[in-house]
């Protein structure tokens, strides 16, 4: 990796690209991809996006759901990256760093009740 000066001089399309970039390290890089958050995820936003489309929602609850969608995996690459760092940290056991692992799933549990909330709220009238 380049100097710090170089890494802060980069031209903005490098950036968007190495941004691209870590968004598929971010999910392919973890080994619970399959067993763990990102699957789910992927599944909730796939119905999430046929229910919106399904009933016709409005403008505004497609804007809340994409919004909650958008937080929800915000949350998760953070997670992916706080752990891919306390991997390159230490491989033995640190108190500090499994507080920073359960802090940044605890950020993906609160985005998910969140998303799960604001999903219920619009779709739930929907089917009564």
């Amino acid at each position: 990796m380049g100097s710090h000066q170089e890494f802060h001089h980069r031209h903005w399309g490098e950036k968007f690209f190495r941004a691209a970039q870590g968004v598929l390290w971010g999910i392919r890089g973890r080994s619970t991809w399959i067993d763990g958050g990102f699957a789910f995820h992927l599944a909730a936003t796939l119905a999430v996006v046929g229910l919106a489309a399904w009933f016709s929602i409005t403008a505004g609850e497609w804007a809340l759901l994409l919004v909650c969608v958008g937080l929800v995996w915000t949350t998760e690459l953070l997670n992916a990256a706080v752990e891919m760092l306390s991997r390159a940290v230490t491989k033995d056991y640190n108190r500090e760093v499994e507080m920073a692992l359960d802090t940044s799933a605890g950020a993906v549990l609160v985005a998910s009740l969140i998303a799960a909330t604001v999903a219920v709220i619009i779709f739930l009238p929907k089917f009564l």
